[in-house]
């Protein structure tokens, strides 16, 4: 791996992180807590979060969603479609993006400078 492509993976990790955090905390109101105990969720509460969530992004993304069901292993983001101005609700819907893409079982890769696409 280059060392352009280790950087990204890192920031990307990095942001994963903060998102899945900023996202626990706020849904659950557990800002002291970062798990969420699992075993606490059905399998129907689980699939009914999943289909709430797959319907978000068809709804409000449908052009990644369409990118996500076709045959490429790569789905892209540019990085000034979600929170420009750092906007809270682009940040979950950005977590949301990456999950759905992966459960396809699609690689995505954010793209672009701060601002550029302004």
């Amino acid at each position: 791996m280059d060392r352009g492509n280790a950087e990204l993976h890192s920031v990307l990790n990095l942001v994963a992180i903060s998102l899945l955090f900023m996202a626990r905390s706020r849904l659950w109101n557990t800002s002291h807590t970062i798990g969420y105990p699992r075993l606490i969720m059905t399998s129907e509460e689980l699939l009914h979060r999943e289909s709430n969530r797959v319907a978000t992004i068809r709804r409000k993304l449908p052009e990644f969603a369409r990118m996500c069901a076709d045959d490429t292993e790569l789905a892209i983001l540019h990085q000034d479609a979600f929170a420009t101005d750092f906007q809270d609700d682009d940040y979950m819907l950005l977590g949301m993006a990456i999950k759905y893409a992966g459960l396809g079982g699609k690689e995505v890769r954010v793209i672009g400078k701060s601002r550029t696409s302004l």
